[in-house]
Order: C-alpha cells, then structure tokens, then sequence
C-alpha cells in the first residue's frame, strides 16, 4: 500500500525541506517534489493531507531505561512533593488505594529534595512513619539513591557492621555506624536487587503502557539502558509474545552482567524488534546531589564526588567489550570522570576507531576534552533538560561551573556530533523537553546560562534524529526521511524550527513502520 504524505512542512534531515514523502508498506519510496512523488504513486495510493503540520523523522531515544519507567508506573508518584509530610502521605495513600497486605514492599518514586522544604533526603525515621509493618524504599529522581524505613534495613542486612560497597555510601547516624536509612549509588542499586520483582504478566502490562507512552512522545526506537538478566527476560519475553511495538536495543550491565551479551546476541531474532546493542558502565553519580565525580571540589565543601571504578577496573571492562565486539555506553556526568573514560578510551582504541564510545550525560564536560573525543570518536548525549529542571540546582553545588553543563554549543562548533536524551525515568520520555532546554539554556527559576552554549531548533532536530541513528549504527536505516530507509515519523503540531515556544510543539501522530498510529 502507497501513502503519499503532502501539505505542510517536510523536514528530510537530508538536506532541502521536501514537498512531498512516499511510503510503501513500511519503506520510504520517495522524498522530494510533490510531482515526482505523484509519479511514482500507485494509482490507489492514500494521500495523508498533512493540513500545514510538519512531517519530520521519528526519534532514536539516545539514552533511556524502559524496563524501569515501566516499573515507576506502579509505584507511589513523588514528583513535586514540597515536603517530606507529602511524601509520608503519598506513600500512606498508596498502601490504602491498593491494599498492600502487611509485609510486602511499599515503593515510591521521584522526590528530589533539592525542591523540598527541608532540603533533605528522607531517612528511616521519616519512612518509618509510612509504616512499621510494611519494608519502605523511596527512590530520588533521579535512580542514584534513595532512602528506606527500619524495617527494609533488616530485611536488607544492613546494620552498623555493613561497610560501604565501592562506588557507594550507606547513610550513618550521629555515631557514624548505625544506618541511617539514606543509600547512595552502588549501595542503592545493590538493595534494590534484592526486593522481590512482580510477576511476569504484570512487568508485561507494565511494559505495554511504557510503550504507549514512548510512541505517544513520538520515540519508535527506545534503549533499555542497563540490562541484566531480569529486565532482558522481561524484553525477550515480549518479543516472543509479539507485543514489542517498537525497536528496543539493550546496553548491558557490563560490570556485572557481561555474560548475557554474548548469549543474548545469540538468542535475539534476526529482523526482530530487540537486539543486544552493547555495553553499559557507570563511572560516577549526579552532580545535583554531588555525587557526580569532580576535578574542583563542590560549591562550599571539600567534595569531589567519587568514581564508581578504579582506572584498572575500567581499563579491564572496555577491552573486554572490545573483545566481544560490544559497543560502550559510559555514564560520565563529572569533569573528572568524563577524564577518566576519555584517558581509558584513548588507551584501548585507536584514534580515527569507529567504535562510537558514548559519553552519557556529559553534564559538566569541558571544552578541551570535546576536542579530545572528536579525535577519539567518543559521541557526548548530553541529558540537556538538566539546564531547566536542575539548573538551579547546578548553580549552588557547581557555582560558575554550572553556566556550562551540557555544552552543546561547543560540540556543534567542534563539529563534534552529538544526541540529547532524557534518561527516563528521570524524567518522561518527552524530547521536545530536551530540545527546549538545549535551545533555550534557562533554568527553573529563569536563570540564563551560558548563550554560547545553545544550539538552533535546526541543530538539536538533527541532534534527536539523525546524531542518535549514527550512535547506534542504524543511520542507513533510520533518523532521516530518504529512499529505502523505515517509514518511522511524526507528525508535529508546529513547525519546531519556527515554533514561538518549543514546550507547545506536540507530537499528534507517530508512523510507525509505515502505519500511522
């Protein structure tokens, strides 16, 4: 079946704006003048009148984790709590809405404390309030820490003689021991794994809404952004089922869970819709809770944040995936950490590689070493939205240093190609956010930061479209609207690169392998 789309702005990502794109089946057959389209049509072709709405190529999702935004959508919502009396009364009204029986794990997801009242993490006093009898752990926003109630920290096994995991920090009382029910980084993400999962039926319902609400943000292809085993059965699962809707590529859990690339490559169907993308490592925590690792100390302290792996260790877990032949994510938000991947990169790949080493978040990269990652191939995925939605944040642990966090700006002068993304469940899966904030540089509050920094709406569409097909190897398949590629695009409510206020850009319709959803 033919489909002509015609009658609005045609952004192709290569080149000239079109008049006209033909698609077959789930193919681009055509994009160009609106004549040449007609002519090579079929004579039963449906012309989709666009009626002055932008038709432009779907989003690649740089950097995100499906499998756990999936999971937040059964959890206790926390976002903009003002305080931690919200939080206990959020989480209170999720036992009672649905009757969680005494003794099973209460989750809620999404406070940042940096907005509330008291300027503080919960600790197990404040859960134990939520309930004595019910285990509690709450996650901040942004996944790197959180907090949990007396009860949890026995079932956990953590008490004054538990020292810290590597690359994390349990939370002390005034004796310095006791756990104060604070967990941070790798002692967070270790207590996690050890609170029982749902079943399988109900991670799969889960999944389908996170789907929805991915291609609804106009995103058709989307990462699972720290595989191990549980969130990779959940995927193939899926698959096997027929109810993956979109393309999934899973980065896996390199320090960990290195093992299920090589079997899961060998598992994944060919033409399916998920495949075994690569590595993940992480090499640092959040600067907006200063746990992101730092040359310069932190504003007011003596801080630097900490790295999660020696330089041994990182030198070891990349060319082990150079071995396997996985490409690397690396989660670099410090100066000091985006020094240690750029050092170790350049110790394991020649310089010209065309590995596509990417430097997730990126936040607080320098001039400098943008220039070195040019000369090493590394691609920068700068989680921009930080500017509006942390920014202020930014400003008081990092004082001047904050004026630049995600430097788009100075990649695109560097010609340096770049992605942005929203590390959801950070925040929703809404990249019109993201290119926003990249284009505007204000934050919360209304703070400018640095005007060099931004890039034109123009830049960061390539950016989210064809920069993110280039980063996982599928830019002679996806990110721009040409002849042969996928049929996978959105239909704008505005043109974006004229739109007065890029937050009122909607995405009204998704094609998705040629079928309008």
């Amino acid at each position: 079946m033919d489909t002509l789309y015609t009658g609005g702005r045609i952004y192709t990502m290569a080149g000239a704006p079109a008049e006209a794109v033909l698609t077959r089946g789930e193919r681009i057959v055509y994009a160009g003048a609106l004549k040449e389209a007609r002519a090579q049509a079929s004579a039963n072709a449906e012309v989709v009148h666009l009626d002055g709405r932008t038709l432009a190529p779907a989003f690649p999702d740089a950097h995100s984790h499906l499998t756990a935004f999936a999971q937040t959508l059964r959890l206790a919502p926390l976002q903009g709590a003002r305080d931690l009396d919200q939080v206990i009364s959020r989480m209170k009204a999720h036992i009672e809405k649905n009757r969680i029986p005494e003794g099973e794990w209460v989750l809620g997801f999404g406070y940042e404390q940096n907005d509330m009242r008291e300027k503080r993490h919960p600790t197990r006093e404040v859960l134990d309030r939520v309930s004595t009898t019910h285990p509690v752990m709450v996650t901040q926003m942004s996944g790197h820490m959180g907090a949990v109630n007396s009860l949890a920290l026995r079932l956990l096994g953590l008490d004054a003689g538990t020292p810290d995991p590597e690359g994390g920090r349990i939370g002390r009382q005034d004796d310095g021991a006791t756990p104060n029910g604070y967990l941070e980084e790798r002692a967070f993400t270790l207590a996690g794994t050890k609170i029982p999962p749902v079943d399988l039926e109900e991670n799969l319902r889960l999944l389908d809404q996170a789907q929805e609400i991915y291609l609804a943000n106009g995103i058709t292809t989307a990462q699972e952004g720290l595989t191990r085993q549980g969130e990779w059965d959940i995927l193939t699962e899926a698959e096997r089922r027929g109810r993956l809707k979109m393309d999934v590529v899973a980065y896996v859990d390199w320090n960990g869970s290195a093992g299920l690339y090589a079997s899961g490559r060998r598992a994944a169907s060919p033409g399916g819709r998920l495949r075994m993308g690569g590595a993940k490592l992480m090499l640092d925590g959040s600067p907006q809770n200063r746990t992101a690792y730092m040359t310069q100390p932190y504003a007011g302290g003596t801080d630097r944040g900490y790295p999660a792996l020696r330089d041994g260790q990182l030198l070891d877990l990349l060319r082990s995936a150079k071995e396997a032949g996985a490409q690397v994510l690396a989660h670099c938000n410090g100066d000091a950490a985006a020094e240690q991947l750029i050092w170790a990169v350049g110790q394991v790949y020649p310089k010209g590689n065309d590995a596509r080493t990417v430097m997730i978040h990126a936040q607080t990269v320098t001039a400098d070493q943008l220039a070195r990652m040019k000369e090493l191939g590394i691609i920068p995925s700068f989680f921009a939205s930080h500017i509006e939605h942390f920014g202020d944040t930014h400003l008081r642990n990092l004082g001047d240093r904050a004026q630049r966090i995600s430097p788009c700006g100075t990649a695109q002068r560097l010609s340096l190609p770049f992605t942005l993304h929203m590390d959801t469940p950070v925040l929703p899966p809404n990249l019109m956010d993201a290119l926003s904030s990249a284009c505007r540089r204000v934050t919360a509050s209304g703070v400018p930061l640095d005007p060099s920094e931004r890039i034109t709406p123009a830049q960061g569409l390539r950016a989210l479209t064809l920069n993110a097909a280039h980063q996982y190897f599928q830019e002679g398949e996806k990110g721009s609207l040409e002849a042969g590629k996928r049929a996978d695009m959105l239909l704008l409510s505005q043109d974006p690169l004229t739109a007065p206020d890029l937050k009122a850009v909607r995405v009204e319709r998704v094609v998705l392998r040629g079928q309008m959803l």
